[in-house]
C-alpha cells in the first residue's frame, strides 16, 4: 500500500539579485544560506526538525463548479491509491472520527455516498480542495523553492456537524461531552506537495473541531501532522472570508504554518 504520511510546506522569495561572479562570491561561505539560482534556502528554526508555510491566494468564480475534481481524483490520481487502499483509508478515517470525537460512522449504511449519525454527516466519497484556490507551499526549511512556490494538493474526508449544540465525545470531548456549534467540521486527509519530482506527503488529522467562521470573518484551525521522516507535527492556520472583487470572482486568503515537532 502506498503510505500517505507526510507533511505540507511553503516557500518565499529572497529578493536577492546576483550580478556576475562577484555577486555569487558574496554569498559563498554564508553558513545560513544555500542558494540555487537567486533563491535562498531558509534554515530550520532552532529546536525544530522542519518548518513549512503555505498560502492560498486564488481568484476564481465560485459559481462555476464545472469540472472541479473530487475525492476520487485526489485518491486515485494524486495519491495513486487502488480502490482497496482507498477503502482501507476510509476505515482509518472513520475510526479516527469515532475515537477522537465520538462520531461512530462505522457500520452505518451510506445513502448516496453520505453517512449520517448524531447530527453529523460524512461523505464517503471524500473531498479535494479546489485547485483554483492556488494553495501553495512557499517556505520549506532546508529546501530552495521557486518564487511561485510548489502546489499543495489537499484532500481526504470531512465530517460536518449539522445541528447547533451537537455533543462530541471521545478523546477530545471527554466522558461528559463538549458542545460545538452547527457548521463545525473535522478532517482526516493528506497534503501532497507537487515538487516536480517525488511529492512531499503529509498526513493531517483535526486536533480539535474547526469552528464556523465568526462575525469577524476569520476561521482558525489546528491539525496534528505525521510525516515518515519528520515524525509528528502540527499545522496552525487561519482562513479569511473570501473577498468579493466585484466582477463575480472572489479571492481566497489562507495562511498555514507547519512545524515538526508540534512544539
Amino acid at each position: 500500500m502506498k503510505h500517505q504520511f507526510d507533511t505540507p510546506t511553503m516557500s518565499r522569495r529572497t529578493g536577492l539579485k546576483l550580478t556576475g561572479a562577484a555577486g555569487l562570491a558574496a554569498l559563498i561561505g554564508q553558513p545560513h544560506l544555500r542558494t540555487v539560482g537567486a533563491q535562498s534556502t531558509p534554515p530550520t528554526p532552532e529546536d525544530f526538525d522542519k518548518m513549512l508555510v503555505y498560502m492560498m491566494d486564488g481568484v476564481y468564480d465560485p459559481d462555476d463548479t464545472s469540472g472541479l475534481p473530487g475525492g476520487d481524483t485526489f485518491f486515485q490520481e494524486i495519491m495513486g491509491l487502488t480502490e482497496e487502499e482507498i477503502n482501507a483509508e476510509l476505515d482509518r478515517a472513520e475510526a479516527f472520527f469515532r475515537d477522537r470525537f465520538g462520531l461512530d460512522f462505522t457500520g452505518v449504511e451510506a445513502v448516496d455516498g453520505v453517512k449520517t449519525v448524531d447530527g453529523a454527516m460524512l461523505d464517503t466519497r471524500g473531498f479535494m480542495v479546489d485547485p483554483r484556490s492556488e494553495y501553495r507551499a512557499y517556505i520549506i526549511s532546508g529546501e530552495s523553492l521557486p518564487a511561485e512556490g510548489w502546489v499543495v494538493r489537499d484532500g481526504g474526508w470531512m465530517a460536518s456537524i449539522q445541528e447547533d449544540g451537537a455533543t462530541l465525545l471521545g478523546e477530545w470531548g471527554g466522558e461528559d461531552g463538549t458542545e460545538v456549534p452547527g457548521g463545525s467540521f473535522l478532517v482526516f486527509g493528506d497534503y501532497n506537495i507537487d515538487t516536480g519530482g517525488e511529492p512531499i506527503v503529509i498526513h493531517y488529522e483535526s486536533g480539535s473541531p474547526i469552528l464556523p467562521m465568526g462575525v469577524d470573518g476569520i476561521m482558525a484551525f489546528s491539525c496534528d501532522l505525521f510525516h515518515e521522516e519528520w515524525g509528528e507535527g502540527r499545522a496552525n492556520g487561519t482562513v479569511l472570508a473570501p473577498e468579493e472583487l466585484g466582477d463575480g470572482t472572489v479571492k481566497e486568503s489562507t495562511r498555514n504554518v507547519l512545524t515538526f515537532p508540534p512544539r
